[in-house]
């Protein structure tokens, strides 16, 4: 989606680096066997599909649904960048707070 333009580019990036945080933090930072997962990032995990689904949607014509995916689409992954970036800062400052 991104490649085709339908998304911006730097979402993917932005998953990219997210989910290796996600990773790296919680095998070798707190050196767990399970991943360690915080309140924001579930959640961006979670809506990730979500501009999938819209691009579906907007994809196979389902009246009345359709524009308002297509119309969506952008300011919903923005927002998801935005999420992401704050989610990544979050985990990163984590060890700092619980010091």
């Amino acid at each position: 989606a991104s490649l085709a333009g339908v998304l911006p580019a730097m979402l993917p990036v932005l998953i990219v680096v997210a989910f290796s945080q996600y990773v790296l933090d919680s095998y070798f930072l707190h050196r767990q066997r399970q991943l360690r997962m915080s309140f924001l990032g579930r959640w961006n995990g979670i809506l990730y599909f979500v501009p999938l689904v819209m691009i579906t949607i907007a994809a196979l014509q389902v009246p009345a649904l359709g524009e308002l995916a297509r119309a969506l689409v952008r300011p919903f992954a923005v927002l998801l960048m935005v999420s992401t970036v704050a989610s990544i800062v979050d985990r990163a400052v984590a060890p700092l707070r619980a010091r």
